[in-house]
């Protein structure tokens, strides 16, 4: 059987420790969740951004393809020809 409701222990718990205590754990574990989920979307699921580099003569287009990985995650960066280079 539970207590009955006191006003007195509601206004009195953020002055205990416990209260910011749970209060820091719980915000500790919705930050990472949020985090991880994070992480999650802009390895899998967000497209990179195309970049453009500049050398001496020729224009050289990098083109990041997401990939999925799962177990040992890599990066790999496909490489287009330069735009006016022979193959």
């Amino acid at each position: 059987m539970s207590d009955p409701f006191s006003w007195a222990k509601m206004l009195t718990a953020p002055f205990t420790g416990l209260y910011w205590v749970k209060c820091l754990m719980i915000g500790l574990g919705i930050g990472a969740i949020v985090f991880i989920g994070f992480g999650v979307y802009r390895g899998y699921f967000k497209k990179a951004d195309p970049t453009t580099d500049q050398d001496a003569e020729t224009i050289i287009n990098h083109y990041n393809q997401p990939r999925s990985t799962f177990g040992c995650a890599t990066t790999k960066i496909y490489w287009r020809y330069p735009a006016n280079a022979m193959k």
